[in-house]
């Protein structure tokens, strides 16, 4: 096998792309786009061990399956940033999971959502993956 295949500058950069979420923040009638990025396994096992929580008497941990969209949602949201402060204050609120919650409709943070784990990779079950690899 040829190991330079996994030697390439691209491998170490996560995609990115444009995404329409809603015409309610179009402006003068040009569409608004939010700037979503993908994030490494490395990042995304810091944001899923944030969110578990062990309960006296439980031999493994939960996940807060919540939290940890809402982490993902704002850790890969490069524009708007619901980090910023100024954002934060303008809508009311303190960090960046209660500005994602506060600005977006119900219909557009899981519109959000999904393209954010199918642009990290999750769009595609193993056994899809799997059936790929035998028709190629």
């Amino acid at each position: 096998m040829d190991l330079s295949v996994f030697m390439n500058q691209a491998l170490c950069e996560h995609p990115q792309t444009d995404f329409y979420v809603s015409s309610r923040f179009d402006k003068d009638g040009e569409p608004t786009f939010f700037k979503i990025k993908a994030i490494s396994e490395m990042e995304n096992q810091q944001l899923r061990r944030s969110c578990m929580t062990y309960k006296k008497g439980d031999l493994f941990p939960s996940i807060d399956y919540d939290k940890y969209i809402e982490l993902l949602v704002t850790t890969c949201c490069v524009c708007p940033d619901f980090k910023d402060a100024d954002l934060q204050k303008f809508h009311g609120c303190m960090g960046e999971q209660d500005l994602v919650k506060k600005m977006l409709l119900p219909g557009e943070y899981i519109k959000l959502a999904n393209k954010i784990k199918q642009l990290c990779g999750f769009d595609r079950s193993e056994s899809e993956l799997v059936e790929e690899l035998k028709n190629a």
